[in-house]
């Protein structure tokens, strides 16, 4: 593998001010590919579909149109056959009958015609992830419509949910008949799913950071003073803060 690539597909104005090392190492990457000398079975490509714009009233769109526009959109920019992964982004400010109807539906005709390999899932609360990879199942013939399920924040310093909350019913005693009583962590409920599970931000968006996180940050004032403090212990020991985070979350058993 040499490059990762990720393309969070937005407006432009928004790619070029939030973006903009994204934008500069796209036309670099093409370049290459068109040359041969990075061949395409070396990148895994990723990019998101349902979030676009950085105005309120038109950021989020989960039309079945718009997702397969914006499939296209991404394949036309990367001047690529094929995306690795189309995550459906940030779910959570979607009604679920939408994407039930409209999104998920194009996701999988995407998959179908091979424009995607791999359907994802991106978002911040596990239960609502939970539910939607439980009530789509049978949106597909085969039943698998998720194979990746990426969540932030919950592998860090200041919460292991991710691994430590048993809160949702265990798949096995669905399988066995048996009373849904054994409650799993959503970590060991992507397992039994052979959904791949992907942890991201270990700094919690810079929450375990010395300078801080930026200002439009959603923590309480609790937590970001509690990690300011945790910060300055670590300074005070010669430990920067990011390091031992990224340490510790890289070191859970869990992650493979």
């Amino acid at each position: 593998l040499d490059i990762l690539l990720i393309d969070d597909s937005e407006n432009e104005e928004e790619r070029t001010k939030n973006c903009s090392r994204g934008n500069s190492i796209l036309p670099k990457i093409q370049r290459r590919k068109r040359t041969g000398s990075l061949p395409r079975s070396r990148l895994v490509i990723n990019t998101k579909v349902g979030r676009y714009d950085a105005h309120p009233l038109h950021q989020f769109d989960f039309s079945y149109d718009t997702t397969i526009k914006s499939v296209h959109r991404s394949l036309e920019r990367m001047n690529c056959a094929y995306i690795d992964v189309i995550q459906l982004h940030d779910p959570e400010f979607a009604p679920l009958s939408l994407l039930k109807e409209e999104t998920i539906p194009a996701l999988l005709e995407c998959r179908k015609r091979g424009w995607v390999k791999a359907i994802g899932l991106t978002g911040y609360p596990l239960e609502i992830q939970h539910q939607i990879l439980v009530e789509c199942q049978g949106l597909s013939v085969d039943g698998i419509v998720f194979d990746q399920s990426l969540v932030y924040c919950h592998n860090n310093l200041h919460d292991m949910s991710l691994y430590c909350d048993s809160c949702f019913p265990s798949l096995v005693d669905d399988l066995k008949g048996g009373e849904k009583d054994e409650r799993i962590t959503y970590a060991q409920f992507c397992q039994q799913s052979h959904i791949h599970l992907v942890a991201a931000a270990p700094l919690s968006m810079g929450l375990l950071t010395m300078d801080g996180p930026p200002s439009w940050h959603p923590a309480g004032h609790a937590l970001k003073e509690a990690c300011a403090t945790a910060a300055k212990m670590c300074h005070s020991k010669g430990v920067n803060i990011s390091t031992l985070a990224v340490l510790y979350s890289l070191s859970q058993p869990e992650v493979g």
